[in-house]
C-alpha cells in the first residue's frame, strides 16, 4: 500500500498545477500596467515637465502627453511603442493563468490612455498665456495615433503571455523604438548631447543590443524557432521608418489644406517618405549585423545550458505535472494463507 504524504496528488508522486504560482496577484497589474506604460514609454516628456520647457514658457498647463503639434507624432509613436510594449511585459510578473493576467494588463493600460488623454487635452483647450488655443483637430488626431500605437504595442508585448517567441517578438519592436526614444531622453536632459551627433551611435547600439535579447530570447531550439528571427528583425526595421513617415503626414496635415484630394497626396508623400526610410543605405548596418551573430551565439549557449525539458515552453492554462512530495511505502501484514492439507477446526 503506498500512503501520499501530502495528502493531494497521484499515486505516482506527481501534482497538478493548473497555472502559475508565484508572482503578483492579477489584480495588482492593473495599476502597475498603466504606471509603466506612461512611465517607461514618456519618461523624456516627464523630465521636461519636470523643469522648463515649451508649454510652461508659454504659459501652457502640464499635460500628461505631448499633445502639442503635429512635429511631436515621430516621439510619440516611439513612445507609445516603447510604454505599450514594457507595460504588456507586465503580465509575466503575476501569477495565475494567462487570459486573466492579459485582461489585467489591457485594462490597466487603457486606463492609463483615457485618464492621460482627457488631462491632456483638457490642458491644451485651456490655451496659453497669450490667450492662443491649439487645433483641436490637431490634438485629436495625435490622440487617435496615441490609442491605436499603444493598443498594437500592449497587445504585442502581452504576446510574451505565450512563451520566449512571444516575448522575442515584443523586444525587437522595443528595439527598433530604441535608438529613436533614447534621443528622445537625451535631449531632454542636454539638448547640446543629443544634437551635437554624439547621441547617434550610442542610440543605434542600443536598439542593436535590445534585438540580440530578443533573437536570443526567441532562441533556435526546436530549430523551427529560426523562422521568427526574419519576422523578428523585420519588426525591428520598420518602427522608425513609420514613426518618421506618420511624423510626415501628421505635419502635412496639420499645416496644410485638408481636402480629400490634398489627404491623398499626404498619404502618398508620407508613403513615399516610408519607402525611403526603409531601405538599407538610410542607415548603418553594422549594429544590426553584429545583433544578428551575437544573438546566435547567445542563444547557442543558453539552449546548450537549459535542461531538455524547458527547452519547449508550456502553456501556463494547461495542467503541467511537478515532481509531487515523497511517498511513504507502508508494508502491511498480509492476511494468514490457508493450509488445505490442515484439518478443519471441528
Amino acid at each position: 500500500m503506498t500512503i501520499d504524504l501530502a495528502g493531494a496528488g497521484d499515486t505516482d508522486g506527481t501534482t497538478v498545477l493548473p497555472g502559475r504560482r508565484r508572482g503578483l496577484p492579477t489584480i495588482a497589474l492593473v495599476p502597475l500596467a498603466g504606471v509603466t506604460w506612461w512611465l517607461t514609454g514618456f519618461v523624456w516628456w516627464i523630465v521636461e515637465l519636470v523643469g522648463s520647457n515649451i508649454m510652461t514658457v508659454n504659459g501652457y498647463p502640464r499635460a500628461a502627453l505631448p499633445l502639442l503639434a503635429a512635429s511631436s507624432t515621430d516621439a510619440l509613436v516611439v513612445s507609445c511603442v516603447v510604454g505599450g510594449v514594457a507595460a504588456g511585459l507586465v503580465g509575466l510578473l503575476g501569477r495565475g493563468r494567462r487570459v486573466p493576467r492579459l485582461v489585467a494588463v489591457v485594462a490597466g493600460v487603457a486606463l492609463a490612455l483615457a485618464l492621460a488623454l482627457v488631462q491632456s487635452r483638457s490642458a491644451f483647450a485651456s490655451g496659453g498665456a497669450d490667450g492662443q488655443t491649439t487645433d483641436p483637430r490637431v490634438t485629436g488626431g495625435l490622440s487617435v495615433l496615441v490609442v491605436v500605437v499603444t493598443v498594437a504595442a500592449a497587445l504585442l508585448g502581452a504576446a510574451s503571455l505565450a512563451g520566449r517567441p512571444g516575448r522575442g517578438l515584443a523586444l525587437a519592436a522595443a528595439a527598433g523604438a530604441a535608438p529613436l526614444w533614447l534621443f528622445e531622453v537625451v535631449s531632454s536632459l542636454s539638448q547640446t548631447t543629443a544634437f551635437d551627433g554624439s547621441i547617434d551611435g550610442p542610440a543605434r547600439w542600443s536598439g542593436a543590443v535590445v534585438l540580440a535579447v530578443g533573437l536570443a530570447t526567441i532562441g533556435i531550439r526546436p530549430v523551427v524557432r529560426l523562422a521568427l528571427w526574419p519576422v523578428a528583425v523585420l519588426l525591428a526595421w520598420v518602427v522608425a521608418p513609420t514613426a518618421t513617415a506618420s511624423g510626415y503626414f501628421a505635419t502635412s496635415l496639420s499645416r496644410g489644406p485638408r481636402s480629400a484630394a490634398l489627404v491623398q497626396e499626404y498619404l502618398s508623400t508620407a508613403g513615399q517618405v516610408w519607402r525611403q526610410a526603409v531601405e538599407p543605405g538610410q542607415r548603418p548596418l553594422a549594429p544590426w549585423i553584429a545583433a544578428i551573430v551575437v544573438a546566435g551565439v547567445l542563444a547557442w549557449v543558453l539552449d546548450r545550458r537549459r535542461p531538455r525539458d524547458e527547452q519547449v515552453d508550456r502553456r501556463d492554462d494547461e495542467p503541467r505535472l511537478h515532481p509531487g512530495p515523497p511517498t511513504l511505502a507502508v508494508p502491511t501484514a498480509e492476511p494468514a494463507r490457508s493450509d488445505p492439507s490442515a484439518a478443519a477446526w471441528p
